[in-house]
Formats: structure tokens, sequence, C-alpha cells
């Protein structure tokens, strides 16, 4: 089953905090093969929302390549 929708965190201090900024994202964008590829550097947290409720979360640490 895919993701209905969710969101990314991104962390703008690079720590786990209150200083945030959270972008929605749609079904398509949520289950994009590029979607993290495509985040600049930075610390985020995933959130996957799927239709039975349940929801998962990862959190990525993006370093240069």
């Amino acid at each position: 089953m895919s993701p209905t929708g969710g969101s990314v965190t991104k962390f703008n201090d690079n720590i786990i905090n209150t200083n945030v900024t959270i972008t929605t994202k749609d079904s398509l964008q949520i289950n994009s093969d590029t979607m993290i590829d495509d985040l600049p550097q930075g610390l985020y947290k995933v959130e996957k929302i799927y239709n039975d409720g349940a929801i998962e979360q990862t959190v990525i640490l993006k370093e240069n390549k």
C-alpha cells in the first residue's frame, strides 16, 4: 500500500528542535522516487500517511555528495 500523502519537516538548525519548516506533500510527491535526492543538504523528518491511519516517520541526514 502506498502513502496517500504526508509531509517533509526540515530542521533549520540541523538539530531536532522546534525551528522547522514543514512542507505538505500529496500522494504523487511523497511517493516520488527522487523526492529525497531532490532535497538540499540538511536534517529532515519524512512523514508518510496511509489510508488505514498508519503513519511512518523517517529521519534523514542529507550531506554533500
